[in-house]
């Protein structure tokens, strides 16, 4: 069964840093001292949501990249995004 991507717009919180430690991208939430380490293909969608985009756009662009089953793609970045929103370093916009 394929899922049902979100036509809602995912961005990056207004209130974080980034920094490149190694191979990773080390991101911190300045109001909660959250922070999280993202792998290569975290870091893609970090990137893509620099301006707001959907899910589908996200996905779109990680198959254009990787060679990856669209379902697997779009779990890890549903998952991704949900946990991001829940350190409050991504927010749904719309």
């Amino acid at each position: 069964m394929e899922r049902e991507l979100s036509d809602v717009l995912w961005r990056r919180s207004d209130d974080c840093i980034a920094s490149r430690i190694e191979d990773a991208l080390v991101l911190l939430d300045l109001d909660s001292g959250q922070y999280v380490a993202l792998n290569g293909t975290a870091t893609d969608i970090w990137e893509v949501i620099a301006e707001p985009a959907t899910e589908g756009e996200i996905v779109g662009a990680l198959i254009a990249k990787y060679d990856i089953e669209a379902e697997r793609c779009a779990k890890s970045v549903k998952g991704l995004l949900e946990h991001l929103s829940g350190i409050g370093l991504a927010k749904a916009v719309g």
